[in-house]
């Protein structure tokens, strides 16, 4: 499931012994948390590329990947990020669901893909969705013309993605 309007980027990793660059898909939403927490780096890895790699070698590809899928992020915040200070209240009690985190909570109630589908999405996916349903949560607020420029200026940057 491709929810992107651009196709998604690949990302080249430089692995050591041998000396080699490999390119890697973007990783599942669960598969660049594990990797996040020290997952097993090897065998998540193996889910994207055929490169031999003893564990060592993977843990190193490993922290390459997450940087580069990071300054991806970084690079794109314009339509992947949501303000540092964002403040959307508490989930009413009634409206609680088992989840996480809100995060989790918020891209559910915008786009419908439930828990387990969104561990499936490719990460830069996911923080679209989670991007555009905290923009949607902003537009509910009765101050958010305040809000938005008191954000605009953290949040906007002109989008690299071609």
């Amino acid at each position: 499931m491709n929810i992107l309007p651009f196709a998604l980027p690949k990302f080249k990793v430089e692995i050591p012994a041998p000396k080699t660059v490999i390119t890697l898909d973007t990783p599942s939403k669960g598969d660049f948390y594990a990797l996040l927490c020290g997952g097993n780096e090897a065998e998540i890895l193996r889910r994207y590329t055929d490169a031999p790699m003893t564990p060592v070698i993977a843990r190193i590809a490993a922290q390459r990947y997450i940087e580069q899928v990071r300054r991806y992020r970084e690079d794109n915040m314009d339509i992947m990020e949501i303000p540092h200070t964002a403040d959307f209240g508490a989930v009413p009690k009634e409206d609680k669901l088992p989840c996480l985190t809100l995060a989790e909570h918020m891209v559910y109630r915008y786009s419908g893909i439930d828990f387990t589908a969104q561990l499936e999405l490719p990460v830069t996916e996911y923080w679209i969705l989670l991007a555009d349903a905290a923009k949607r949560e902003i537009m509910k607020r009765s101050d958010r013309d305040e809000y938005i420029e008191e954000c605009y200026n953290d949040m906007h940057r002109i989008s690299t993605i071609k």
